[in-house]
């Protein structure tokens, strides 16, 4: 545990709690696994406490659990059958997302004011830049907001691309 003496020597990055009218106790604003388990925390977006969901690398439907079963069921056969292909795209010329083939293709579909775009500009697949193939995907853990239907990982992208999209 760290203790300062006043909030203004707080490191970058952290949030705090007060323990003492004179000391606080320095907690990071993002948790860690622990094992296989991970902290829950705050949804970036609105707020609601966030679930520690199995997941695939997709990070639109990642955690919905016919995908995971999916997955799992890939895996168990050694990928014999490819059903679902991950790709990690750059969008935006500075965000990377990893996105299943049914979400790269889907993306089109927000609204641009999802993405803080503005008119009728849309993120479509054809401004996907393609990174890297996902060969041998596996299952995680990731934190998932129940309100938002959406694992961090992507509430996290969009909210980089409205603020970049903001100014």
């Amino acid at each position: 545990m760290f203790l300062f003496s006043s909030p203004a020597l707080l490191p970058i990055g952290a949030t705090c709690a007060t323990i003492e009218p004179d000391r606080i106790e320095i907690v990071p604003i993002f948790s860690k696994p622990v094992g296989d388990e991970m902290k829950t925390e705050q949804c970036p977006e609105c707020g609601s406490e966030l679930e520690v969901r199995e997941t695939t690398p997709c990070m639109e439907c990642g955690t919905l659990p016919d995908q995971v079963e999916l997955l799992r069921q890939d895996i168990a056969e050694r990928y014999a059958h490819d059903s679902v292909e991950y790709c990690t795209y750059r969008v935006f010329d500075t965000f990377e997302l990893t996105l299943c083939d049914s979400c790269a293709i889907g993306i089109g579909s927000y609204r641009p004011e999802y993405f803080g775009l503005a008119g009728n500009r849309r993120l479509g697949f054809e401004e996907l830049d393609l990174l890297k193939r996902i060969t041998a995907p596996s299952l995680g853990k990731d934190k998932y907001c129940p309100e938002c239907k959406k694992r961090v990982a992507f509430i996290d992208v969009v909210l980089k691309v409205r603020e970049c999209n903001a100014s």
